[in-house]
Formats: C-alpha cells, structure tokens, sequence
C-alpha cells in the first residue's frame, strides 16, 4: 500500500507512513494532496477471502469486515484514525483540517456485501495506485499540500495527539 501511495508524488500527493499515535497504536498511511487528506487503514489479509460488510441485524452497513474466518472492526479503525489524524493536524495548524478515512485492502479475493456509505474502500489486490484519492475537483491548493504535509511529518505533533 505504502508504495502504491508513494507513486502518486509526481501528481502532487505526499504520503506519510506509519505515524505514531499514544497507547502504541499507528496511523498507517497520512495522503496529502489536491484531492484532500486521507488516513488510510490498511487491511492485509494474505491468501485469505475478505468480506465487506456486516452480518445482517449486527452493526452499521459495512462496519464489519471478515478476513478468513474472522470478523474485525477495520472500517470503525479506520474511522479513529481519521478522527485523530484531523485532531492532530488541526491543533498544529491552529484552524480545522478535514481528514476523510480510508480503508485498502489487500487480499486473495475481494466480496463485497454492503459498502461502507462514508468510506472509500480500495481494493488493493493487484497493487494499482489509489488514484481515486484526486479524482473531481481539487479541494488543496500546491501550497496548502506542502504545509499540512509539513505539519504531519513533524512526529511532535502526533506524540501530543
């Protein structure tokens, strides 16, 4: 996933990997670019199936995912870590900052049973870069790109998250 987002550079998008965020857990991939920032939730599964989408009557649409046999939260992770992502850069920019969340996949065989309605889901089987981050119209400007990327990349900022 790192190297897919790291090839979208040249269109002007800037990717963090691996942020730290308190109680030892990690924001996986911060993308910046006119399109926006995303926090992306990674789900590597392998060999295995994934299935998207909750069992019926459980949770919200799409907020369970089955990886094999097992059943995990990733599209409420990946949600955190875009809440936190925009807390973070927010205080350190001094005004709000959007973060959209992001959930990649990458698995043998993608199923999709209800998507989630408020989160992209990339699937990621065939190593494609996710340009789906920059399609319509440009919401950050060059300048604004290089400043929020600078706010991220300084690791003070998350230690305070």
């Amino acid at each position: 996933m790192g190297t897919a987002l790291d090839r979208l550079e040249p269109a002007g998008r800037r990717t963090l990997h691996s942020l730290p965020l308190p109680a030892r857990a990690v924001l996986a991939h911060l993308t910046i670019g006119p399109g926006g920032v995303f926090a992306v939730h990674t789900v590597h599964a392998g060999g295995a199936p994934v299935v998207i989408g909750a069992p019926a009557g459980a949770e919200p649409a799409g907020d369970l995912i089955r990886v094999g046999s097992r059943t995990e939260p990733h599209p409420r992770l990946a949600r955190r870590a875009a809440v936190r992502a925009a807390r973070v850069l927010g205080r350190a920019a001094g005004e709000p900052v959007e973060v959209r969340p992001v959930l990649a996949v990458v698995a043998g065989r993608i199923r999709m049973v209800r998507r989630p309605a408020d989160l992209p889901v990339l699937d990621m089987t065939d190593g494609t870069p996710p340009a789906v981050l920059d399609r319509g119209t440009p919401v950050l400007k060059p300048d604004r790109v290089e400043y929020l990327h600078a706010l991220a990349r300084d690791r003070r900022n998350w230690r305070e998250e």
